[in-house]
């Protein structure tokens, strides 16, 4: 079924028993569920990466309104300067 009943997992976790979920039909050793190092901890941060030529801009207080975005980001084309990504939240 894909799927474990959450008490299994539960009991794994309290008494320190490693699960190990595997297929009945193929050989695949499966996943093992055990209380190791979480991907939080072990995966650190590897690179950082950045570009002088791209900038972040936030406008606070704009009117959630239709052609607002048309009016702020009209003259930035018009000047050449391309916009990749707009992202808008509308507060309720």
């Amino acid at each position: 079924a894909k799927v474990m009943h959450p008490r299994a997992v539960e009991l794994g976790e309290l008494f320190n028993i490693p699960i190990q979920v595997a297929s009945s039909f193929t050989e695949n050793q499966g996943t093992l569920i055990h209380g190791g190092v979480s991907m939080e901890v072990r995966n650190k941060v590897r690179s950082i990466a950045h570009d002088l030529d791209v900038a972040k801009i936030t406008v606070v207080g704009v009117p959630d309104r239709p052609g607002i975005a048309a009016a702020i980001f009209g003259p930035l084309a018009k000047a050449g300067i391309s916009v990749d990504t707009i992202v808008q939240n509308a507060s309720i």
